[in-house]
């Protein structure tokens, strides 16, 4: 941009003080044929630059007079050597202040003439460059000059991304179409420009004020076919070269502002390009560079800003090549604190492919559990996301229960409950043991929910009993806390002033839903879900138990029932009657073990049944039904929808976590997402 001539300024500077105190003289005699450069690097007397017999660099031109020769000339001429004077002292004050007023210089505000200037200049380098590849195609060096001049137009054109007010000219002018065109330009290095300028262009801190005008850019580039240009240029960059292993990260992070502005863009780039390939690809090697990095930040904002990729990425065996890049951080830390974000955001897409049954079903076959168990008992920083990644494997999926149970993960899982065993975390990341206790909640509940009756549910209930009962205890201390975490948060909602008041009844009742869910209301819920099983098991020692730590605390079960109620009444119909009415039986079960006895309310006449009457039939005759066949069916998992076709009810854990998060975080999403959180 318009602060890089400054810096070359200070770099010049800083090479003639190097040259200045150098010891070795330089060498006498005639010019060298040739020296190779990896690029341009101005004007050289007595040579041009070009792409020769030798390579990339400066040839000696017999046109032009030779410094080395008209030294030596002149010298005869003196009959004497030419004396080598030291070099005039560089004043550094006298350096910046030359720095600070080109700066001044080229930092003038842009206006809409000097943008059409701009972009008429650069039209007019790329069609001369174009006009002299087509003339002059089997002689590089005769159209290097216009590659220069053309790399330099578009050097200048980041200017633009300091004045985002002027995208709308700028796209009217038609300079979009020319600049993504440079995509596909043979010479990598302008390629690599171009990168540059669409990163600065769509750069989140360059648009941070003028949202709407880099939306109607982003609009353009993508009518221009821009996504195609640059995936297609990130399949040609080699990343040996430094300047096309830095126009990767600017690609890279140029798709992830686009999307970041317009999230259309996730579905289309997926849709129409062969990204996801190249990114799971691009994660492969093992060793860890920034690109990396870029590389899984970009595959996870892909999947959580649009969920169906989820399943684009599962069509190509995205989700077993996602356990194999992570399966290495089961034995080793990474190894920087951006590494580690890596291997979050790695954890964050694979959870984004686990919230479809058929996905979970294709998880557990790619032995995924047994993965995340061996993860969680080494105890490296990953043992955090194998916890995420287990608590959504394990909703409603019975199968990823029994593979849990079968390979030894209790006793690593109720060590972690008990406290023994801390979940470590990334450095600087705040509330992961918070979150790591509700994970091992919810992945208790989904057990007891998921695991049929015998010798794998016995195992979990046993749990509970040995040890005199210690995770009972344990389970009664975090549901106490949770109990007045969200009672303080329903006291702080009913004290609110007027005017708050009146913004939250606006806002409708997910305003004071979320609050409660930010407190707690789902792992609350998930407690009581736990207790209501272990009662409903029947077990005297645990009932007593129970019982027992609930009047120490100053609670009951008539409490445990209203949590339960609640949950049961929040399960709706998304996906469909049928099944709405099974889960809320399953439910009920747990209530009746409670104690929980209907409220005697009488039939309404036949002429004054609802319309959806039918239902409400239905359900109560599930409740009959459930508890004619408790003994054979106990948890209803005969009931349960085939798990191909399942999906998720209102209340379940990802919808409440959803919602959880919005009242937590709220739009850190840039960042580390959930990427990305």
């Amino acid at each position: 941009m318009s602060h890089e001539a400054p810096t070359a300024v200070l770099q010049a500077a800083f090479s003639r003080l190097v040259d200045a105190h150098a010891d070795a003289p330089r060498p006498a005699g005639g010019a060298a044929a040739f020296i190779a450069t990896r690029g341009f690097a101005g004007r050289t007397p007595g040579y041009y630059f070009g792409n020769g017999p030798q390579g990339i660099g400066y040839y000696l031109d017999a046109r032009q007079p030779q410094p080395a020769a008209e030294a030596e000339k002149v010298a005869e001429d003196k009959d004497e050597v030419p004396e080598k004077r030291a070099p005039k002292p560089v004043d550094a004050e006298a350096l910046l202040r030359e720095a600070e007023q080109q700066a001044g210089d080229q930092g003038q505000l842009l206006d809409s003439r000097g943008l059409k200037r701009l972009v008429l200049s650069f039209e007019k380098k790329a069609c001369d460059n174009m006009a002299a590849r087509v003339k002059h195609a089997d002689a590089p060096e005769r159209f290097m000059d216009t590659e220069v001049d053309l790399d330099e137009a578009v050097r200048q054109l980041q200017a633009v991304a300091s004045a985002p007010e002027l995208y709308p000219e700028l796209i009217r002018l038609g300079a979009v179409p020319g600049v993504l065109a440079l995509l596909g330009h043979e010479n990598g290095d302008l390629a690599a420009s171009v990168a540059e300028l669409l990163r600065e262009l769509t750069d989140a801190d360059a648009v941070e004020d003028s949202e709407e005008e880099a939306r109607e850019l982003v609009a353009a580039m993508v009518e221009a076919n821009g996504l195609e240009s640059l995936v297609l240029r990130l399949g040609n960059l080699d990343e040996g070269i430094a300047e096309e292993d830095a126009a990767v990260l600017n690609s890279l992070s140029t798709l992830e502002n686009m999307i970041e502005l317009q999230p259309s863009v996730a579905a289309e780039v997926v849709q129409r390009t062969p990204l996801l390939r190249w990114l799971l690809k691009r994660l492969k090697p093992r060793e860890f560079d920034s690109n990396k990095e870029a590389a899984g930040s970009l595959l996870a904002l892909l999947l959580q800003t649009h969920p169906p990729n989820a399943q684009s990425l599962a069509d190509i065996n995205g989700i077993d090549a996602l356990l194999q890049v992570i399966a290495p951080y089961k034995n080793r830390n990474p190894g920087s604190d951006d590494e580690a974000e890596y291997v979050e955001n790695l954890f964050n897409a694979l959870c984004c492919t686990l919230m479809s049954p058929a996905m979970r079903s294709v998880f557990v076959e790619a032995e995924g559990v047994e993965l995340m168990v061996l993860i969680l008992k080494q105890k490296r920083v990953a043992r955090a996301g194998a916890l995420k990644a287990l608590d959504f494997a394990m909703t409603r999926t019975p199968a990823a229960c029994e593979r849990f149970v079968d390979h030894l993960g209790l006793r690593t899982l109720f060590s972690m409950f008990m406290g023994k065993s801390k979940v470590q975390q990334s450095k600087g990341e705040a509330g992961g043991e918070a979150e790591g206790e509700e994970r091992m909640v919810s992945i208790v509940s989904s057990l007891m929910q998921g695991l049929a009756r015998g010798s794998r549910r016995d195992r979990v209930a046993a749990k509970f009993v040995e040890n005199e009962f210690e995770k009972c205890d344990r389970l009664m201390e975090l549901y106490t806390r949770y109990v007045r975490r969200v009672r303080t948060e329903e006291v702080r909602l009913a004290a609110m002033p007027e005017e708050e008041a009146a913004e939250a009844a606006e806002a409708g009742e997910d305003y004071v839903l979320l609050a409660r869910l930010g407190a707690g209301l789902y792992t609350l819920q998930q407690c009581a879900l736990i207790m209501g099983h272990l009662w409903f098991v029947g077990d005297l020692g645990v009932r007593k138990r129970i019982l027992l730590l609930l009047h120490q605390q100053g609670l009951t079960l008539a409490g445990v029932r209203a949590v339960l109620e609640e949950f049961h009444d929040s399960i709706g119909d998304e996906d469909g009657a049928d099944e709405g009415v099974r889960a809320r039986a399953r439910v009920m079960r747990l209530l009746t073990a409670l104690g929980w006895e209907a409220p005697e309310v009488p039939p309404p006449p036949p002429e004054e049944l609802p319309a959806n009457g039918t239902a409400a039939v239905a359900e109560v005759e599930a409740n009959g039904a459930a508890e004619e066949d408790e003994d054979a069916d106990p948890f209803g998992l005969g009931a349960l929808p085939d798990k191909s076709s399942a999906k998720a009810h209102k209340s379940d854990r990802h919808g409440m976590e959803r919602k959880r998060d919005r009242s937590n975080s709220g739009d850190e999403g840039r960042g580390k997402r959930d990427r990305h959180r």
